[in-house]
């Protein structure tokens, strides 16, 4: 898989290509900023022709993410909404998700509440969807951290609106199914000076052979645009 990222003079992103092996998958284009050179829009066609989504979001005076709704119109002429809301409270977020399709009305709403330590980290999840709380998913509770500050703390990042958190490195990369279904064995991380994860070796025993799963982290520095001066 391969992401492709242009950018204009002023360091705004233009357009993204996503790339399965060589073939092209998905262009992301078309989007809008607002007034603080934050992303309130885009559109993400799939080359297949099949859907087009159209993506809003909304902020608040602190930068942070208050809303993303996808509207994805399908071929058939049909629209799914996906809608995230988030609030904010000193050591807490919450993020609740609501999915409506023309075809079959609001079918679903989801609740999950992010409970935070002083330096960002996640210390509990709690899930409830349709007002019932996911036994696989309430009150997670994480172990502990490192005393560093979390660089991976929801910012509001258009790219990646999941919650990330650090816990000495068990938290902060994406596990793969196997890894989900069977608990790894020995994780091995690795973090930059600022504390950005570089590397992570994650092993796990199936059918008592042990598999090792390898992820490096790169973090390219681009220039931001600059706000706007107001006279």
């Amino acid at each position: 898989m391969e992401w492709i990222y242009s950018y204009n003079a002023t360091g705004k992103i233009t357009a993204i290509k996503y790339y399965q092996g060589k073939k092209l998958h998905s262009i992301q284009a078309g989007f809008v900023y607002d007034s603080q050179n934050r992303i309130s829009k885009y559109i993400e066609l799939l080359t297949s022709g099949a859907d087009t989504t159209e993506h809003l979001f909304s902020y608040d005076d602190k930068d942070r993410l208050l809303s993303v709704k996808e509207k994805n119109f399908r071929k058939n002429g049909k629209l799914d909404i996906l809608t995230k809301t988030f609030s904010y409270t000193k050591n807490e977020i919450k993020e609740s998700t609501s999915f409506e399709s023309s075809r079959f009305g609001k079918l679903s709403v989801r609740e999950i509440t992010y409970e935070l330590d002083g330096n960002g980290n996640i210390t509990r999840k709690t899930k409830i969807e349709d007002g019932q709380k996911n036994a696989e998913a309430e009150n997670i509770i994480y172990g502990e951290y490192d005393n560093k500050l979390n660089p991976l703390i929801f910012t509001g990042a258009y790219f990646f609106s999941d919650i990330s958190s650090k816990q000495n490195g068990k938290e902060g990369y994406d596990a793969s199914d196997l890894e989900k279904r069977y608990k790894p064995a020995k994780e091995i991380f690795t973090y930059s000076p600022s504390g950005m994860l570089q590397n992570a070796a994650v092993t796990y025993i199936l059918d008592n052979r042990g598999y090792t799963h390898q992820y490096t982290y790169t973090y390219p520095k681009i220039k931001s645009a600059p706000k706007p001066v107001v006279k």
